[in-house]
C-alpha cells in the first residue's frame, strides 16, 4: 500500500490538480492520510513495522517538529495550515521511501512516464488545437510546467523513450522561461553522467540563459523580482527562528515592500522563502538534507532535482503542490531501503491499531476542515502583523487591520481570538477605551460554558 500512496500523490497529483484545482490537494491529502494510517495499522497488526535510519528519522522529525512550531506560533496563524499541510506530505514522501523496495520504486517511475505522456498530449493539444503560444498544460502556470518537465525529462531518458523525451524537450521550448533554462545548464554541467559534451552543452545554455536575464534587468520582471526578494530577507531576519508561518511570505510582505512593488504570494526564489517563512533553522536543515539525498543518488533523478533546485531560485515552479511531492520523491530516491524496523510485541498490536486507526481518522477529519475566513491579503497580512509582531506597521494599516476585524467579529460575535486582536490593534493606536472593552469581551467569551 505504501507505494501506491507514493504514486497517487507523484503520479496523479497534476492531473488531478488540473481538473480540481481548489479540491485536489485536499482530497489527495486526504487519501494519502487515510492510506497511510491504513497501512500503519495493518503493520502493527503484523506484528512488524519497517522504519527508516536513525540519521534520516531525525532529519525528517526535526523538520515536522520546527514546520509545526511555525505554523502554530505564526503571526499568521489564519493560513499557515494550507501551506503547511503540502509541505509535511513532501517530507513524509522521503521518510516513506524507507519502506520502498527498488522493484516498487520502478513501477512508480512507469507510472510518472505515463503521467509524462499524459503532460506532452495536454501541452501538444494547447498548443497546435488552442493555439497557445506558451502552454500551461496541466499546471496554473509555464512555470510550474516547465519545473514539472525537469524532473520528467531525465527519467524518460533513462527508459529510452526517446519520442517521450522529444515531446517534453518541445514542451519545455515552448514554456520554459530563463530560470528553466538555467536549471537544465546546471545540471548538464554538474552531473558526471552526462560526459564532456553535456558539461559544454550546459555551459552554453547557462550562457544564453544569464544573457536573456540580462537583457531584462531594467523590465519591470525583474525590478520586481528584486524587491520581492529584499522583502523576503527582511522577513526572514525580522524572525529568524521560526519565520512567519507557512504561506506567510504574500501577506508580510506587504509591510517591507517597496513602495508601487505588486503583491506576490511567493519571492520567486526558493532558499528565500523558506527562511521566510519558516525561519533559517528549518531551511538550513532542509538544503543540508536535500543536497545530501542529490549527492549520493542516482544521475538521472539527480539531474532533474537539481535542474529544479536552480530554476527555484529565479522562478517558482517547487510552489506547486504536485511538483513539491514529485521533487521529494525524486529526492527520496536517493535512500536505500532500509532493514531496521519495530518488531511489535502481542500486547501492545491492539492499542497499537486503535492508536493508529484514531490518528488516522483524526487527521483525514482535520485536513477536510474548511480554510480560514478569506479577507483581501492586505487587510489581512495588516490585521496579523500588527496584532502579533512588533514589525512597524504604518497606522493606516492598522485601521485597515481594525476594519477587518470588526467584520470578522460581525460575522462570528464568539470568537475571543478576534476581540483578542482588536484589544491589541486599539492599545497601539492609543484607544484605551475600545482596547479595555475588547479585552472584557474576550474575557467574557472565554467564560462562556
Amino acid at each position: 500500500m505504501l507505494p501506491l500512496l507514493v504514486c497517487l500523490l507523484v503520479a496523479a497529483g497534476p492531473a488531478l490538480s488540473a481538473a480540481f484545482p481548489e479540491r485536489a490537494p485536499v482530497l489527495l491529502l486526504q487519501a494519502g492520510a487515510g492510506g497511510l494510517f491504513l497501512w500503519m495499522t495493518g503493520r502493527v497488526g503484523a506484528g512488524y513495522v519497517p522504519l527508516p535510519s536513525g540519521r534520516v528519522l531525525a532529519w525528517s522529525a526535526a523538520l515536522l517538529l520546527l514546520g509545526t512550531l511555525s505554523a502554530r506560533l505564526s503571526p499568521l496563524w489564519s493560513q499557515t495550515a494550507v501551506f503547511w499541510r503540502p509541505m509535511t506530505a513532501g517530507i513524509l514522501i522521503v521518510l516513506a521511501m524507507a519502506g520502498v523496495s527498488k522493484g516498487q520504486r520502478g513501477w512508480i517511475d512507469e507510472f510518472l512516464r505515463a503521467s509524462g505522456w499524459v503532460l506532452m498530449a495536454v501541452v501538444f493539444y494547447q498548443r497546435f488545437s488552442e493555439g497557445t503560444v506558451r502552454p500551461m498544460g496541466l499546471f496554473l502556470s509555464t512555470q510550474a510546467l516547465a519545473a514539472s518537465i525537469l524532473l520528467l525529462l531525465p527519467l524518460a531518458v533513462q527508459r529510452e523513450d526517446w519520442i517521450l523525451t522529444g515531446g517534453l524537450s518541445l514542451a519545455l521550448c515552448w514554456s520554459g522561461g530563463p530560470g528553466a533554462w538555467l536549471g537544465l545548464a546546471a545540471a548538464l554541467a554538474v552531473v558526471r553522467a552526462c560526459g564532456v559534451a553535456g558539461y559544454w552543452s550546459g555551459l552554453g545554455i547557462g550562457l544564453v540563459g544569464l544573457v536573456v536575464i540580462y537583457g531584462k534587468f531594467q523590465s519591470p520582471e525583474v525590478v520586481d523580482r528584486w524587491h520581492w526578494w529584499v522583502a523576503a530577507w527582511k522577513l526572514a531576519w525580522a524572525k529568524p527562528w521560526l519565520g512567519w508561518g507557512p504561506g506567510g511570505f504574500g501577506s508580510a510582505s506587504v509591510v517591507f515592500l517597496h513602495d508601487g512593488s505588486p503583491v506576490s504570494a511567493d519571492p520567486w526564489n526558493l532558499p528565500l522563502r523558506l527562511a521566510a517563512e519558516y525561519g533559517w533553522p528549518f531551511a538550513l536543515l532542509w538544503g543540508a538534507g536535500i543536497l545530501h539525498c542529490l549527492r549520493i543518488g542516482g544521475p538521472h533523478k539527480s539531474f532533474g532535482a537539481i535542474a529544479v533546485l536552480v530554476q527555484s531560485l529565479w522562478e517558482p515552479g517547487l510552489a506547486a503542490p504536485a511538483n513539491w511531492w514529485l521533487f521529494s520523491y525524486f529526492a527520496g530516491s536517493a535512500l536505500s531501503e532500509s532493514a531496521y524496523g519495530w518488531n511489535v510485541a502481542a500486547r501492545y498490536k491492539l492499542p497499537g491499531c486503535v492508536f493508529a486507526a484514531g490518528l488516522g481518522w483524526a487527521l483525514v477529519h482535520e485536513l477536510g476542515r474548511p480554510p480560514a475566513l478569506s479577507a483581501p491579503e492586505s487587510r489581512r497580512a495588516a490585521a496579523e502583523l500588527a496584532g502579533g509582531s512588533g514589525a512597524a506597521v504604518p497606522r493606516e494599516r492598522i485601521l485597515e487591520a481594525v476594519a477587518f476585524l470588526e467584520e470578522s467579529a460581525e460575522r462570528d460575535p464568539f470568537d475571543s481570538a478576534t476581540r483578542a486582536q482588536l484589544q491589541r490593534l486599539y492599545g497601539r493606536l492609543g484607544l484605551e477605551d475600545l482596547a479595555r472593552a475588547q479585552a472584557a469581551e474576550a474575557a467574557a467569551l472565554r467564560r462562556r460554558p
